[in-house]
């Protein structure tokens, strides 16, 4: 038998500190990924049914990171809601949707509530704003949908001009008490925007955005290794995806490499992410297939049961290390998909080289997350699933298991509950400051630095219960069970 390798996790090891005059509010967080993608933060939301749709991927933007759109949604869903993120700019929805008053409500709702995924829709009498409805007027159970849109009820019409500054437009809707205000043109008096409160304001409360070379709002998309993956990723990148992420549990396989090849040889200039693996191999091969990052990661998930299943995959530290050593020999960048539970979690898998990392579970209670709330034992959750769960395959993602077109088919994830945690901001604060905190121990002003100054140490099953909190009865609600 050949020698079998000790591997780590996160809870295995901790950072041995330095001295330090680098103050964690001086710390930099910025990464450049490659030539074509850079990010104020780290963090990825990942592209998983429960967690990452169009409110996730706005506000991971807003506040310096990115959002993958997953790809249990139709191909078209899933690139109008990458165009939704593109049309808005300087805080305003450049996509507008008005009617002439005698269209059918019954067409208004399929075509666009349906299709194009757009909340609202300005209603017209020769080209005149009459009206505006939203998602919520059309989803009222007494319209006759067989009815025009004029006979729908008038709701309260304010209009902001292209002059007004966004503070005002925000002071308009309060004052008024309405969710959307158009914007006319001053020179010519037509239509050219719409404020929609729930865009404006994060982002006029976010100081961190990150923005393409047009100035919108960097998305990305998955796509899988089904049928119509090349087809899903030319939509994608024709609403604007700032790039493409191949999301497969087994990334060193022959359908992910060619895949990657397939993409590039489409579209070679678009950024490109493949994963996921755990060995140098992997990471050699897809990057001499056309990746331009790697992810890493086979089972340390909260959700993932693919080891338990399998008996397959690299805990989840020693895989970053692994991985690392072959990516900076390639000079490329690599991605730490899983297993992260703390934010110090995220200081280990960086300073072990990760250049980001990708979240499921700690975002997945987030207001922005698309899934359900659920009250317990008078305690508020939302529902989080693993993309290898027999619902989340049966809605699209068992391609990524190498189960696609099978009736019967084999779980590798759960379905479950986390608890709820509010605004994805500031769930990203507090992380991000944990990570600011671990490169001040380590003296590091930048990520590069903690990398360079990272020495690791292994910790007993007793050190990993002196790192918690012990000893007291803790009233800090985030630490009890």
């Amino acid at each position: 038998m050949k020698e079998i390798k000790k591997a780590l996790t996160f809870d295995d090891v901790l950072l041995k500190p330095h001295y330090s005059e680098v103050l964690p509010k001086e710390t930099e967080v910025n990464v450049v990924l490659s030539n074509k993608f850079e990010m104020n933060i780290p963090v990825f939301s990942a592209g998983m049914d429960t967690v990452t749709e169009i409110d996730m991927a706005f506000n991971m933007a807003l506040n310096g990171g990115v959002g993958v759109i997953h790809k249990n949604l139709s191909i078209s869903k899933q690139a109008n809601m990458v165009k939704q993120i593109k049309h808005i700019k300087n805080g305003l929805f450049w996509s507008i949707m008005a009617f002439e008053s005698t269209n059918k409500i019954e067409t208004i709702k399929t075509k666009i509530f349906d299709e194009y995924l757009d909340d609202c829709i300005f209603v017209t009498v020769n080209g005149n704003i009459v009206n505006i409805v939203s998602v919520e007027d059309l989803e009222n159970k007494k319209i006759n949908f067989d009815s025009n849109l004029e006979s729908l009820p008038r709701n309260k019409l304010v209009l902001a001009k292209d002059s007004n500054s966004l503070e005002e437009i925000l002071a308009m809707m309060e004052e008024n008490n309405v969710n959307y205000v158009p914007i006319i043109s001053e020179s010519s008096n037509g239509l050219v925007a719409v404020a929609k409160k729930k865009w404006l304001v994060p982002y006029l409360e976010a100081k961190n955005q990150l923005l393409d070379t047009k100035g919108k709002l960097k998305v990305l998309g998955a796509v899988g290794v089904a049928e119509d993956s090349l087809e899903r990723a030319k939509m994608l990148i024709a609403a604007g995806a700032d790039g493409i992420v191949i999301d497969s549990a087994h990334g060193h396989s022959k359908k992910v490499i060619d895949l990657i090849k397939d993409i590039k040889r489409n579209f070679p200039k678009i950024f490109l992410i493949a994963g996921n693996v755990v060995t140098k191999e992997g990471v050699n091969d897809l990057h001499k297939a056309g990746a331009d990052v790697i992810k890493v990661g086979v089972g340390p998930g909260s959700i993932c049961t693919t080891r338990i299943v399998s008996g397959v995959g690299v805990p989840q530290f020693s895989a970053i290390l692994e991985c690392a050593e072959a990516a900076k020999k390639l000079n490329i960048s690599i991605i730490a998909d899983g297993g992260i539970k703390t934010s110090g979690d995220i200081t280990k898998a960086l300073a072990a080289g990760a250049n980001a990392i990708m979240l499921g579970g700690l975002l997945a209670g987030s207001d922005e997350s698309p899934s359900n709330k659920v009250v317990r034992d008078d305690k508020i959750y939302k529902q989080y699933r693993g993309m290898g769960s027999i619902a989340a395959m049966k809605a699209g993602s068992s391609d990524r298991y190498g189960q696609e077109g099978i009736k019967k088919l084999v779980a590798e994830g759960v379905e479950g509950l986390v608890p709820y945690t509010g605004p994805v901001k500031d769930t990203l604060f507090n992380l991000i400051g944990g990570l600011r905190s671990g490169m001040g121990y380590l003296g590091a002003k930048t990520i590069e630095k903690l990398q360079e100054n990272a020495e690791f140490i292994e910790q007993s099953f007793n050190g990993l219960k002196e790192s918690s909190p012990h000893s007291i009865i803790n009233l800090n609600q985030k630490f009890s069970k």
